[in-house]
C-alpha cells in the first residue's frame, strides 16, 4: 500500500456550517509516514435569520450607499475641475486626486469582491492543514500526537 485516503463531510445543524475532511497518509520508499490534513468548513447560507446577520447585511448596505455617494462625489469633482480647466488630466495633477480615485477603484473592487462571496455558493472560511512537518516512522505511526502548533490556516504556518 502506498497511500491511504480519507475523505468524510459532517454537518452541524445548530452553527449550521459543513465541514470537510481529507486525512492522506503516504509511504515513502525509506518506511516513513507522511500523514497530511486538510479541514474545510463552510457556511450553507450567506445570511441567516439571526439577528447578526440583518445587522450585518444592513451595515454592508450603508457602507454600499457611502462609496457610491463618495464615487459620485469624485465624478463631481472631477467634472467641476473640467469645466474650470478644459481638461479632465488637471484634477490628476494633484496627489490627493489620485488618492480619492486609487479610494473608489478599492470601493469598487471591494464591491465586486462581496458580491462574488454572496453569489458563490461554496463559501470556505477556515482550512486547516497538517503538512510532512508532522512526518513520523511506521513504528511510532500509529501512536502520533499531532502538537497544536503544526496547524496552520490556509496553508500559512
Amino acid at each position: 500500500t502506498r497511500f491511504v485516503r480519507v475523505d468524510f463531510t459532517t454537518y452541524n445543524p445548530s452553527a449550521n456550517l459543513f465541514g470537510h475532511v481529507e486525512f492522506f497518509v503516504e509511504l515513502d520508499n525509506t518506511g516513513k509516514l507522511w500523514p497530511s490534513t486538510r479541514v474545510t468548513t463552510m457556511k450553507t447560507e450567506a445570511y441567516l435569520n439571526s439577528t447578526r446577520d440583518y445587522v450585518q447585511i444592513v451595515l454592508e448596505i450603508v457602507v454600499m450607499i457611502g462609496v457610491i455617494m463618495y464615487a459620485v462625489g469624485l465624478i463631481k469633482d472631477i467634472a467641476e475641475v473640467k469645466t474650470r480647466t478644459g481638461k479632465y488630466s488637471s484634477f490628476f495633477k494633484s496627489f490627493w486626486g489620485w488618492v480619492d480615485f486609487g479610494l473608489v477603484l478599492f470601493y469598487v473592487m471591494d464591491f465586486c469582491i462581496w458580491v462574488a462571496i454572496i453569489a458563490d455558493p461554496v463559501r470556505t472560511s477556515i482550512s486547516l492543514n497538517l503538512g510532512p512537518a508532522i512526518a513520523a516512522t511506521a513504528t511510532d505511526a500509529a501512536s502520533r500526537q499531532v502538537p497544536l502548533d503544526t496547524l496552520t490556516r490556509d496553508g500559512v504556518s
